[in-house]
């Protein structure tokens, strides 16, 4: 498990108070830089403290059968440059509790696939993604909290193929920018309110009420 923690407790992902620790003094789970290429296979990071990962560049990485815990953000990407990053999640399950699992700043040709995650916690958000990058999600799980599954800014785009909600989840939010596109395919999910806002096309989804707001 990582990482190595020089004090020990843990109370939901969050920094212990009796500890005196902050979320900057825990730290991150893992830092990748540069534009290389990187696996992780089935390991866990323990109750990082500003996010679970940070990614800085545009690497293929690939994170198969991995978790984590943290009071901040999952991943913190910053691959705002010339080159192409390939970030492909699989059967990857993660409790954070920042401002969202995933925060992008991304680059054109950019692409963050997710496939059967587990994406759970207190974040409001579980994916923004800013720039002009390309978020790809097949069958991923959603916790009650998150009351927006998708935020895109600037020209960045999105398809989401199929998801599952908590069962505690009364409603859910896509929303992109003038700029931006989403589309939705197949949206599996016991929900019942879902609110698009913004340039996104939906297709063959089973709620029974959709709101959208332009």
């Amino acid at each position: 498990m990582l990482p190595e923690w020089i004090k020990s407790g843990f109370g939901d992902g969050a920094p212990d108070p009796d500890e005196g620790l902050t979320t900057e003094e825990i730290g991150t789970g893992l830092i990748i830089h540069g534009n290389g290429k990187f696996r992780f296979l089935s390991h866990f990071v323990n109750r990082s403290g500003d996010a679970l990962y940070k990614i800085h560049g545009s690497p293929t990485a690939h994170f198969l059968m991995c978790g984590g815990e943290g009071e901040g953000t999952g991943f913190f990407i910053n691959s705002d440059d010339s080159k192409k990053m390939k970030l492909v999640m699989v059967s990857n399950s993660y409790h954070t509790h920042g401002e969202a699992y995933t925060v992008s700043k991304t680059s054109q040709g950019d692409v963050i696939h997710l496939i059967n995650c587990k994406n759970y916690g207190s974040a409001p958000v579980s994916h923004i993604l800013r720039g002009r990058g390309h978020l790809v999600m097949q069958q991923e799980y959603r916790g009650a909290t998150h009351k927006t599954t998708l935020q895109l800014e600037d020209k960045s785009t999105a398809v989401v193929e199929g998801g599952f909600f908590d069962s505690n989840t009364s409603s859910s939010r896509i929303q992109a920018s003038n700029s931006s596109r989403a589309f939705i395919a197949g949206a599996m999910t016991k929900l019942s309110n879902w609110t698009f806002e913004g340039n996104v096309k939906a297709e063959a989804v089973c709620p029974n009420k959709i709101k959208r707001d332009l």
